[in-house]
């Protein structure tokens, strides 16, 4: 873990420009520099994705409360995209279960999916969130880890987009941009 945290620090020590307004914007262009024709397979193979993982989830997910949340997957075609999205994200940490963090701590499904998306009501209550997760992670002797955030009136509503990297939040217009 801390190896990772130094190369990130390391990465905004040599490129300060990445926690500009626009940063984000830097990052994309270099990593279409860096990797030719690579930043749209995300995008363009999401589809598929979550048509194969949908098929495999029944067999794999073990806890009742994911298991709900897969039925109700199933059933509510009316969802956007974003929302779509959003519950696959989190049914992958059911079957892909968060690795042990330390000696003392291993985190449950449910900390995994807290930990890579934060929902919120409106984004003006990300300060408050913004302390909590940085009060955890000096507890945990970790380091604060880039955090997605969706906001809207619940999970199954939601309107905006954002990553949290650094200190710096960067607004995105789709929660697939926030994951890539």
């Amino acid at each position: 873990m801390q190896e990772s945290k130094d190369n990130l620090d390391n990465v905004f020590k040599n490129w300060p420009r990445y926690k500009d307004l626009n940063g984000l914007d830097l990052i994309n262009i270099d990593f279409q520099t860096l990797y030719p024709n690579k930043s749209n397979l995300l995008f363009e193979k999401i589809e598929t994705f979550v048509a194969d993982v949908c098929k495999i989830f029944p067999s794999l997910i073990k806890d009742k409360l994911n298991m709900n949340l897969f039925d109700t997957l199933n059933k509510c075609s009316n969802w956007s995209s974003d929302t779509t999205q959003f519950q696959i994200f989190n049914l992958l940490h059911a079957v892909i279960l968060p690795p042990r963090l330390s000696k003392t701590h291993k985190p449950t499904i449910s900390e995994a999916q807290k930990d890579m998306m934060v929902h919120l009501v409106n984004i003006n209550n990300f300060k408050h969130m913004e302390d909590t997760i940085t009060v955890s992670a000096l507890e945990e002797k970790l380091s604060v880890q880039p955090k997605v955030i969706v906001v809207g009136e619940d999970v199954n509503n939601l309107k905006e987009f954002s990553v949290y990297l650094n200190g710096s939040i960067y607004k995105v217009h789709t929660l697939l941009a926030a994951q890539s």
